[in-house]
């Protein structure tokens, strides 16, 4: 396979997002966010991972779980700072995205 065809572009992703979007927003409505360890999410998002075949729908399915990770990781992030807690670590699924 040449590398070209790796190469993921935003129609790629955009078109997944519109095939996929119930799946998207189930797997939303399927999240414990209020739960800080994310143990119990990691289930549902294998399940939404699980449900597509090709290499491309794989990769574009990483690409939406990280960006739901990051988009928890700053609502967490944000719930802290308005208890005046923060806790320090790795920054979850948001720090492998930079």
């Amino acid at each position: 396979m040449s590398q070209a065809k790796a190469v993921l572009t935003d129609e790629d992703y955009l078109e997944f997002v519109k095939k996929y979007n119930d799946d998207i927003d189930d797997l939303i409505a399927n999240l414990n966010i209020e739960d800080s360890s994310l143990s119990s999410d990691a289930e549902t998002f294998y399940n939404f991972f699980k449900k597509y075949k090709t290499a491309k729908e794989k990769r574009i399915a990483l690409l939406v779980i990280f960006q739901i990770g990051r988009s928890i990781d700053k609502y967490i992030d944000e719930e802290d700072e308005d208890d005046g807690e923060k806790e320090e670590g790795f920054g979850g699924a948001g720090g492998l995205i930079n």
